[in-house]
């Protein structure tokens, strides 16, 4: 039987990211997903939609609908076969986007992190070139 849990680590295998990632992309405490039993904290749930608005909830808690809110399995009644099946291609690409779009918020948060750490490591570089000119200016004093 499939789990909030299980639902989850499925979520994460269509993000391609690992649970620490995933953890920090979306503020929760390291082992927050390996601690969690079948069922999760309403807390994760929140920090989840907030994170990737796209993310199903109500398919994260209950396994209704599709993993990403543009999946919709149901074909409209009244429609032909062609329309179906255009219909249904429709539906699956629209997931894919939608999945698209979630690795790309995963990884704009990881560029802007690593824009930070140039931007420390720049400043530290700058701090010790400062500091070698004073230490060499008094070294030929």
């Amino acid at each position: 039987m499939e789990t909030p849990k299980s639902r989850l680590l499925q979520l994460l295998s269509s993000l391609s990211m690992g649970q620490g990632a995933f953890e920090k992309e979306i503020g929760a405490g390291n082992g927050t997903i390996t601690h969690a039993k079948d069922e999760l904290a309403p807390a994760l749930y929140k920090k989840i939609a907030a994170a990737y608005p796209s993310v199903n909830i109500a398919w994260l808690k209950e396994g209704r609908g599709g993993m990403f809110f543009s999946q919709d399995t149901s074909i409209p009644e009244g429609l032909s076969s062609e329309s179906a099946t255009r219909y249904m291609q429709h539906s699956q690409l629209m997931s894919e986007i939608a999945a698209q779009r979630a690795i790309i918020v995963h990884l704009q948060k990881s560029i802007d992190e690593s824009q930070r750490q140039i931007a420390e490591c720049q400043k530290t570089i700058a701090e010790l070139v400062q500091l070698c000119q004073v230490v060499e200016s008094k070294t030929l004093q």
